[in-house]
């Protein structure tokens, strides 16, 4: 392996970025020096499983290196699937801090590590395949990392980490441009320059969504945003024809093609869609400081009933999120209710309860490409755990 980017991601976590994360979920920086440090590990490790296949590997590709923006959640479930509460236990246990903060600081790594690998993948002219070849290179220094968590190999299914990525592992080196070990330490020494401005200013949007919530759920003005750290987006699936969609029964989904909606009917019969998947439907919101579901979100809630009736096996957990201007205390239920609300309404027109799993983000996991604040924050997404 040419260069190790685990030790480029870890650049990013100056003193200062460990010491505000501290202060932002209330553990002491050492024990947040160590979650964030193990964070970086665990995500490669989840990242060199999941391109062991060529389908994952494309999906990975295509979340770093698509123009967009994704959740939090939604990196979380891409790269980690449904294994991401499992991997946040044991590094939790490893690094000695409670859940959530470890859960913070893989939220807080996620979109440092996408940053990086698309921007070592796009200088080095880097494709799918060799996403997979270079992240199998990364396998023996993911084993060998003293900040590794102890029990990550369990928590992602894996009897060791030298399982990692399976077949890909004994893959040839990819076919990148080759670079000499003065030019490496170039790159890193300029990376060591501009990358800690990056991830203050992730550590700061983070911070600002988990603590900006001191005051009430209200229109007001809020202090300037930093810049995002590069963004990055999850493959869609493939939108179907123009036209009504076909769903099993007889029944048809009138949504535009282009639409959540036609992604979602799409994903329920696409068995190579991996789950969970989520899917952010921006026609599902509420009124202001409210659990009540818009006017304007009942043809949602209709298709929403109409897919899972047609797809009687499925099953979906509804995620309730909030704007950022409440407190955490008035968010957290408020996002717990929104979601709740979703399920009832589904309940109501006929859909099992038990196939209804809900959760709230409070103000969390903001919609890409808005500001916390926003009131398009007032809404809920579905997670397609099964089909």
């Amino acid at each position: 392996m040419t260069v190790n980017l685990m030790d480029t991601v870890k650049d990013m976590l100056t003193p200062e970025a460990v010491d505000k994360a501290a202060t932002t979920t209330g553990e002491s920086p050492d024990g947040m020096r160590k979650a964030m440090h193990g964070a970086v590990p665990a995500i490669f490790a989840g990242l060199t499983q999941v391109v062991g296949t060529p389908t994952g590997a494309a999906r990975i590709f295509g979340t770093i290196t698509d123009k967009g923006g994704t959740s939090a959640q939604g990196l979380m479930s891409a790269v980690f699937g449904d294994k991401g509460s499992a991997v946040t236990s044991v590094l939790a246990k490893g690094s000695g801090v409670r859940s959530e903060a470890a859960s913070h600081a893989l939220s807080f790594a996620l979109p440092l590590v996408m940053g990086v690998l698309a921007k070592h993948v796009t200088s080095n002219r880097i494709t799918a395949d060799g996403l997979s070849q270079l992240l199998a290179g990364h396998k023996e220094a993911i084993q060998n990392d003293p900040h590794t968590p102890p029990g990550l190999a369990g928590a992602l299914g894996l009897g060791s980490l030298a399982g990692l990525g399976g077949a890909v592992t004994q893959f040839a080196q990819p076919r990148a441009r080759t670079e000499s070990t003065t030019t490496t330490e170039a790159q890193r020494r300029r990376w060591r320059m501009i990358l800690p401005a990056v991830a203050l200013g992730a550590l700061l949007i983070w911070g600002i969504s988990s603590l900006s919530h001191n005051r009430a759920e209200r229109v007001g003005v809020t202090a300037p945003q930093p810049p995002a750290p590069p963004a990055v987006t999850m493959h869609a699936p493939a939108v179907p024809a123009p036209g009504p969609i076909a769903l099993p029964g007889g029944k048809t989904l009138d949504v535009a093609p282009d639409s959540v909606e036609a992604q979602m009917a799409h994903g329920l019969s696409d068995t190579s869609l991996q789950l969970p998947h989520t899917f952010d439907l921006e026609h599902l919101t509420f009124d202001y400081d409210s659990s009540t579901i818009t006017p304007t979100s009942t043809k949602t809630v209709n298709d929403l009933a109409l897919m899972l009736d047609a797809y009687p096996t499925s099953r979906i957990r509804v995620v309730g999120h909030t704007d950022s201007m409440g407190t955490t205390n008035a968010n957290q239920p408020l996002s717990e209710a929104r979601a709740k609300a979703v399920k009832d309404a589904l309940v109501a027109k006929g859909i099992a309860a038990d196939r209804i799993e809900t959760a709230g983000e409070a103000a969390r996991a903001p919609a890409p490409g808005t500001k916390p604040e926003e009131a398009t924050n007032r809404r809920a997404e579905v997670i397609l755990l099964s089909r």
